[in-house]
């Protein structure tokens, strides 16, 4: 099966864009990633580097004069989140395919997604829930689902869905909470109450995310990362992770420190996010064939935020990283 995925980024997503790319590079077979490139400095790197399984969509090839209206009228980050609908019902409408999904540019693979189309069968939508901890109000202003990954099918009901989405996302795309909306987000919500055939995933190890990951442990057994629910006990394969609300460092040349808004447990660190951080400085390094000292989205000057935490819990693994570093300047 040919897998349909779509996303959309900017230069300062960039080497997080790639680093999904090159995990569905090594867990998926057979896939299309249409991107759409939402500057013309990203459009241009990735034209130059000829990616197999890519389609790019410059930006001036996709908004019409409704989005340019919108446009003026949202800051970028409501901007990108109102083009998510409209990019799925174009990569849609422009292949006739089967199944197209949405995939956040920050989330990254871990094993194949065959499961996931599994689980969505003949559905007409797949959604994925939030899972926030028990005794949080999140879900009151964030939503019951997440926007990272979303699946249509091109039959009525996925269809219907999605043209609803898109008008939702066109009246109203805001980065805050209002009247029961919030981005493009707790539409959502909606999805299951206003259509037929939504399927809402039961997977845990699909977008596993830092607003989740207190619930589960985590450990690697035959080359994959598993997940065990800490209340039910459930056993499952970590199939991708959402990188959300991550900042990142490079220093001595790499990228060498992913901070999260919340506290990152060390055992998760080293099975997650050191895998990521491994294919951010792949994506880095591809980046800086084509445009040296690329460092769009990377910060290099460390905030007092950074420093206090450098001086408290990482004054040990800074040690590493300098040996690590005279290591690489030796051989």
């Amino acid at each position: 099966m040919s897998y349909q995925f779509c996303t959309n980024f900017d230069k300062n997503y960039l080497v997080r864009g790639l680093s999904l790319y090159y995990s569905l590079l090594e867990n998926c077979p057979d896939f299309v990633l249409w991107i759409l490139c939402m500057d013309t400095e990203t459009y241009t790197l990735l034209e130059k580097m000829h990616l197999d399984k890519v389609a790019l969509i410059p930006i001036e090839s996709f908004e019409n004069k409704k989005l340019l209206d919108l446009k003026k009228d949202r800051a970028i980050k409501e901007y990108y989140a109102t083009c998510k609908p409209f990019l799925i019902q174009y990569v849609m409408e422009k292949t006739e395919v089967e199944i197209t999904t949405f995939l956040d540019a920050d989330l990254y693979f871990f094993s194949p997604p065959e499961s996931i189309y599994k689980e969505f069968g003949n559905s007409s939508v797949l959604i994925v829930p939030h899972l926030f901890p028990e005794k949080s109000d999140a879900a009151k202003t964030k939503g019951l689902f997440n926007a990272g990954m979303v699946m249509f099918r091109n039959d009525k009901n996925g269809t219907e869905c999605l043209d609803w989405w898109v008008k939702s996302c066109n009246d109203w795309c805001y980065d805050r909470y209002e009247n029961g909306k919030f981005a493009d987000q707790m539409y959502i919500d909606s999805f299951p109450l206003k259509f037929k055939e939504v399927k809402v995933t039961e997977q845990k190890g699909i977008n596993t995310a830092y607003w989740n990951i207190a619930r589960y442990k985590f450990f690697k057994k035959d080359g994959l990362i598993w997940g065990k629910d800490k209340k039910t006990k459930e056993i499952f394969p970590l199939i991708f992770y959402h990188f959300s609300g991550v900042t990142l460092y490079k220093w001595l040349g790499k990228i060498r420190n992913i901070y999260c808004v919340r506290y990152i447990a060390p055992n998760i660190k080293k099975l997650i996010y050191n895998k990521y951080s491994e294919t951010l400085n792949l994506s880095l390094n591809t980046l800086n064939k084509y445009k040296p000292n690329f460092n769009y989205g990377i910060k290099e000057k460390m905030s007092k935020e950074f420093l206090k935490l450098f001086w408290k819990k990482e004054l040990i693994s800074y040690i590493h990283i300098v040996v690590d570093y005279w290591r690489e300047k030796q051989k």
